[in-house]
């Protein structure tokens, strides 16, 4: 499923070539890829046609499959704590924030169309619904910033904006100074080479950082109505013994963060045991998160706990 989504666009492609026709000054089209086939649908060119036809049902079955699953498959598999098969399909929604899962979607759709816009034949036409597929991807991402990490939000827009500067320069002719749109063109795609490469280096580092150096001690996880005053005591404690220590009331900013604090920065995770801890869904995710992701835990058990 990963490869075929990060394969999505050149594969979808590729079996559109025989529906992708070129113009010669003598009125006759061939296939951009291949200049000795004609585009008559007869012979060889039909072959083609029919062959690519069939081959496409893989990446259009492929997204109607994620469609599927993204909006009706997940939801009811939440509900129903089906592990196995969320685990299956985690390459379509791990990217994204909870809550934001149909984004994965929305960008199959996008690459989709960004495939079939080749097969117009007005190279305008092709360059205004680049433009607003360009566009629309900006604002949603803008404006519900989807990505799992802050960092990943802003260099799909500044990836995006520096999209559109390059198809808005292409699409306008300057007769009088052609070489300024090419100069444009080539700062952006620097700047945007750029921005992946520091991205990269970036993630490389707080990865190697994350995994050496964590940044809490220890991870408070308990029911507030029954142990929130002894949590607070045992952070003040904690942290005037010189440890770092999270717990949510202080240091939550997204609560979709929560698994993630436990699995990436956190040394310990403390379970402050009492009878209804059980029945609180986010400890329970922290607590199963931390035994997927071998965090140590240290448990204080209340004596009536089960």
């Amino acid at each position: 499923g990963t490869v075929i989504s990060i394969c999505f666009i050149p594969v979808f492609s590729s079996l559109l070539a025989p529906f992708q026709c070129q113009e010669h000054p003598n009125r006759k089209f061939t296939l951009q890829d291949y200049h000795g086939v004609f585009c008559n649908f007869a012979e060889e060119h039909l072959q083609m046609c029919i062959i690519g036809s069939v081959a496409c049902l893989l990446p259009i079955g492929f997204l109607a499959l994620c469609t599927w699953v993204v909006l009706v498959e997940v939801p009811r598999r939440q509900s129903r704590s089906d592990l196995s098969f969320l685990s299956a399909w985690s390459f379509l929604f791990i990217r994204f924030r909870p809550g934001t899962q149909v984004f994965s979607v929305l960008f199959l759709v996008r690459n989709a169309l960004v495939v079939l816009c080749q097969l117009l034949s007005s190279e305008s036409a092709k360059v205004v619904l680049l433009n607003l597929m360009l566009y629309i991807s900006l604002v949603l991402t803008a404006y519900k910033k989807p990505w799992r990490f802050m960092v990943c939000n802003w260099l799909d827009i500044l990836l995006l904006t520096g999209l559109m500067v390059i198809v808005d320069m292409g699409a306008v002719t300057m007769r009088d100074r052609p070489q300024t749109a090419m100069i444009i063109c080539i700062c952006f795609l620097s700047c945007m080479m750029a921005a992946i490469l520091a991205a990269v280096v970036f993630g490389a580092w707080k990865y190697v950082r994350q995994k050496y150096r964590k940044r809490f001690n220890f991870f408070i996880t308990h029911e507030k109505s029954a142990a929130g005053c002894l949590a607070r005591l045992l952070k003040m404690e904690l942290v005037a013994a010189g440890k770092t220590v999270f717990i949510d009331s202080d240091d939550l900013v997204d609560v979709s963060c929560l698994c993630r604090y436990v699995s990436h920065d956190t040394q310990k995770l403390l379970i402050l045991a009492t009878p209804e801890i059980l029945k609180r869904r986010f400890c329970l995710a922290e607590m199963a998160t931390a035994q997927l992701c071998e965090v140590p835990s240290i448990v204080l058990t209340w004596p009536k706990f089960q």
